[in-house]
């Protein structure tokens, strides 16, 4: 456990191995731990947390049968640590609870774009849901997608999946709030 934070990326991610192949639940409480732990280094991560909630993936912890573990990895998303925010999306499980984690935490609109990356993809995993294209069809008209190829590529994954739920939130958006002409909701469709 204690190498999950040590200053060398190997020892991390060795140390994340060896607990994911041992294979043993008796751990997940010192992960939890670790993920909760708020404090970043000189550039503003916190290697140890994003190193546990794999670790917690790994071992099954975010399976639908731990709440807790579940309930610390949504409260990740408000993490100070945008490497942590980025991870907490990438191993959140498919489901309601999700969605509403990934709308209530605001990732959406993160100031750091690749937290705001994977917020998107991790909606284009989710299976359909009103809640779920209710959050996508808004990002449709954002004037960024124009200036990111990946936000706007992410943001057409999502909405194909969400699509018979986008298509209906799409008409709730004002067209004033459409400030480009790539990223108009006839546009996105084609795309579709």
């Amino acid at each position: 456990m204690a190498a999950l934070k040590d200053g060398n990326a190997f020892w991390r991610r060795h140390a994340q191995r060896l607990l994911i192949e041992r294979g043993q639940a008796d751990v997940v409480p010192a992960l939890l731990n670790l993920v909760k732990e708020t404090k970043v280094d000189e550039i503003g991560l916190n290697p140890g947390a994003m190193h546990a909630l794999w670790t917690l993936q790994g071992l099954k912890a975010l399976d639908g049968r731990n709440a807790a573990a579940l309930d610390v990895v949504q409260g990740a998303l408000k993490h100070p640590a945008a490497g942590v925010r980025r991870n907490a999306l990438q191993v959140l499980p498919a489901g309601a609870a999700s969605v509403s984690a990934i709308a209530q935490s605001r990732v959406l609109d993160d100031a750091h774009p690749q937290v705001r990356l994977a917020a998107i993809l991790a909606l284009a995993d989710q299976p359909p849901s009103r809640e779920a294209g209710a959050l996508v069809a808004p990002l449709i008209s954002r004037a960024e997608l124009n200036q990111d190829r990946w936000l706007a590529d992410a943001t057409t994954s999502a909405a194909a999946v969400q699509v018979a739920f986008v298509l209906p939130a799409l008409g709730q958006v004002r067209s004033e709030e459409h400030t480009s002409e790539l990223q108009s909701p006839c546009n996105l469709v084609c795309r579709l």
